[in-house]
């Protein structure tokens, strides 16, 4: 079964789950030359605890030979994450999926090579947005049995951010349905602005209080 973002572990939570050494961790990185792969690559020169073992991008590939603790992480497109599943099939290896806005097909992909690897899909890894998540599940567990409780939601993400609104602001506004308490996107606000990473801010008020979550 693919995992997904009601429990997103760090890279470092991924590594202290396996039972071998967590020094042994290495990377395929797929979109590598795009803002997130890069922002991993520059982290990862300087951790310990794991290496770059491979690098995909639109216009060149270095898969490694060796797939011993090898985990694929992707933040590319929604065609190159078909080639990461590909590739998680291929080699038999887990794979993590942090790009965003895609289609169905590729979900679907992703859900039969669940079937013998490793797959979360997470539009956000950051261990604070799976606590805002976490949050979001006791506020609404509790606001649905309140009248009157709307809930908005905006968020900003750089001016070279594509999608809006972003995968994460959907995913939490999934996680308050789940819990009976709706966020329409049509109540979610998207800026793109700057070199902004990613800020996303949930009100939730009925006239009389405001409870607001932000990250």
């Amino acid at each position: 079964k693919v995992a997904s973002m009601k429990s997103v572990p760090t890279l470092h939570a991924m590594k202290g789950s396996m039972t071998r050494s967590v020094s042994d961790i290495r990377l395929l990185l797929v979109g590598s030359s795009g803002r997130m792969g890069t922002a991993i690559d520059d982290f990862v020169e300087s951790d310990a605890h794991s290496s770059i073992a491979g690098r995909i991008t639109r216009g060149s590939s270095v898969i490694p030979t060796s797939t011993t603790d090898l985990v694929i992480l992707d933040f590319s497109s929604d065609a190159g994450t078909n080639k990461a599943i590909n590739l998680a099939n291929e080699l038999e290896t887990p794979i993590l999926i942090g790009t965003t806005n895609l289609q169905p097909s590729t979900l679907r992909a992703a859900e039969r090579t669940a079937a013998s690897v490793p797959v979360l899909i997470a539009s956000n890894t950051s261990v604070g947005v799976a606590l805002l998540n976490h949050l979001l599940i006791q506020a609404a567990t509790i606001l649905r049995f309140q009248p009157g409780f709307r809930v908005s939601c905006s968020e900003t993400h750089h001016a070279g951010k594509l999608d809006a609104p972003s995968g994460t602001a959907i995913s939490l506004a999934n996680t308050l349905s789940d819990k009976g308490l709706e966020l329409p996107l049509s109540e979610i606000s998207s800026r793109r602005e700057g070199n902004v990473v990613g800020e996303h801010e949930i009100r939730l008020e009925n006239g009389l209080e405001r409870l607001t979550l932000r990250h």
